[in-house]
């Protein structure tokens, strides 16, 4: 599976991804030169936000899994994503959040 890391800490994230599953291709970076050399070959694509107008360059892509908690983002796009799988990381803050919230409460 070939995976485009659009994000501002792509080379971290890639770093991690790699460690886990060496097997996948990665390419990494948060410039238009990474976007437009490597979207239109990407089956998935894991970014925070990203140009939508871009779309109709990434022919291989099947699955967006966005870093926010929200997926709002994408919605203009909706007709473009329709073979497109897109998840988020909705939760994954949710103890942090909660015991930040029981701390300010004690103040």
């Amino acid at each position: 599976m070939r995976v485009l890391v659009y994000h501002r800490r792509a080379r971290e994230l890639a770093q991690l991804i790699h460690e886990r599953l060496p097997d996948l291709q990665v390419a990494a970076g948060f410039d238009d030169d990474t976007l437009e050399r490597h979207l239109a070959d990407a089956e998935a694509l894991i970014a925070f936000q990203f140009p939508l107008d871009a779309l109709p360059r990434a022919k291989s892509l099947r699955w967006i899994q966005l870093t926010s908690a929200g997926a709002e983002q994408v919605l203009p796009a909706r007709a473009a994503l329709e073979r497109v799988v897109v998840t988020n990381t909705r939760g994954i803050h949710a103890e942090l959040m909660a015991a930040y919230a029981h701390g300010v409460m004690v103040m």
